[in-house]
């Protein structure tokens, strides 16, 4: 906290010593036109500087983005610099930009030295005797050093990296950031700048090491495409809490919590299977909703049954409905609640038993499954255990099997999956052990 007051204060003080030499320098020869001089063009060459930092960054996290998503005014001008962002044809752009940075840092650097010559001159009255200070060739030294390392740093160059990092569109959408890419790709397609460092980059890439390959995109990124193209629909959390009775019926709540990634989402089917039926409906609640998405409604329940290794499971299926669609990037949350009939979960000692889960319908990013006891029950849950069909490859089901995060909760277990990967199949098992006497809840 100290720190950050303290560089909080030495950057109001550096701007106060660059105004300071510009107020010296109007008692100089070039009078009133000192401001013109120095202030504006130090204003301006902060501002491409400023521009120029924020469109790297901004094209960077926009480059590997579906030009679908843009707004229609931006789409054009991003499907005019798409091409050349392409692996073999970027140098032009990155030489370009890069260019125009350092150009501007330069002329920063040398017009605070030359603001800083204050030598002879008299000075504002106010400043009386200091005006020797400004003059002593260390102030200048120092000036010269600081305000373009500094003052260009936290004015020019950090915030609209920082800006870009949370929303490069935001940064793009700016027309003179667009100026700025246009120019340097311009500059650096036509000036060919950066021929000596594509001779270097071709020797350094010799020294690469052999396993270092190219890397796809992040799960959370995975995630975020997957639902855009899959009509938009994310699950951002789902939450299953399965209490297992002492006949067997298992009282459930599920809540689901989705986000909405593109246009066009009103409906959310939703379906359970247990190896016994449901009597009566369940209860649906919408917990949270936007309000531009209006009344929802709910489908008559529909019963089905399927078997599957000799196994007949009981389904259940509804629609829930919302009168308008919801808006991009909002919210929705579904909590519905049952109780199966009994027999649907083993309850004798030494048995075991699971709950299945498939990421196949919707791409999510967390899923948790809670498994305890009732309060009545005698029994606890151990030997909290995984299972993972994702791939015929059998490494990548034990890897996504070490992403499973089992922990005790409340006499069973918790499994918690965060992005898991679509089409896989988890089941999550345990053991039914009797209750020692003294045990308490986790």
């Amino acid at each position: 906290m100290l720190l950050s007051v303290l560089w909080a204060v030495s950057a109001i003080a550096i701007l106060v010593w660059a105004a300071l030499y510009v107020a010296v320098q109007q008692t100089g020869p070039l009078g009133s036109n000192a401001i013109w001089s120095y202030a504006v063009p130090l204003i301006l060459l902060l501002g491409v500087l400023f521009y120029g930092e924020g469109a790297e960054v901004a094209v960077a996290m926009l480059s590997d983005k579906d030009p679908e998503q843009f707004p229609d005014w931006l789409r054009k001008s991003f499907l005019s610099l798409e091409p050349h962002l392409a692996k073999q044809r970027h140098a032009p752009y990155i030489s370009g930009r890069q260019a125009i940075v350092v150009f501007a840092i330069v002329g920063i650097t040398i017009l605070c030295d030359q603001l800083s010559t204050v030598e002879g001159m008299r000075g504002p009255a106010w400043l009386g005797n200091h005006v020797s200070l400004l003059a002593d060739s260390r102030a200048r030294f120092w000036f010269t050093l600081l305000f373009p390392t500094l003052a260009a740093l936290w004015l020019a160059q950090l915030p609209p990296k920082f800006a870009a990092h949370e929303n490069p569109l935001w940064i793009f959408s700016w027309q003179f950031t667009r100026w700025l890419l246009a120019v340097s790709m311009i500059l650096g397609r036509y000036a060919r700048i950066d021929s000596p460092s594509l001779w270097f980059a071709n020797r350094l890439a010799t020294t690469k090491r052999s396993d270092i390959q190219p890397l796809g995109p992040g799960r959370r990124f995975h995630y975020q495409t997957s639902a855009m193209l899959r009509g938009g629909r994310g699950l951002q959390q789902g939450h299953i809490e399965i209490k297992i009775h002492p006949d067997g019926s298992a009282a459930v709540v599920e809540t689901f919590r989705y986000h909405a990634f593109g246009k066009g989402l009103r409906r959310f089917p939703q379906r359970i299977f247990w190896e016994q039926p449901v009597p009566g409906d369940p209860e649906v609640h919408v917990t949270a909703a936007p309000p531009e998405a209006g009344a929802y409604a709910i489908s008559p329940f529909a019963r089905s049954q399927k078997t599957f290794d000799g196994t007949v499971f009981h389904g259940l299926e509804w629609v829930v409905s919302l009168q308008s669609d919801l808006p991009i990037h909002s919210e929705f949350e579904l909590r519905f609640s049952y109780r199966t009939a009994p027999g649907a979960m083993r309850t004798a000692y030494e048995s075991q038993d699971g709950y299945d889960y498939a990421v196949k319908l919707v791409p999510t990013a967390e899923l948790i499954v809670d498994a305890m006891p009732s309060p009545d029950a005698s029994f606890v849950l151990v030997d909290g255990e995984g299972k993972v069909d994702a791939a015929e490859d059998r490494a990548v089901d034990d890897f996504e099997l070490s992403r499973i995060k089992i922990t005790p909760f409340k006499r069973g277990y918790r499994y918690e999956v965060h992005y898991p990967l679509f089409n896989t199949t988890f089941s999550f098992n345990w053991s039914v052990a009797r209750e020692l006497d003294g045990r308490s809840d986790q």
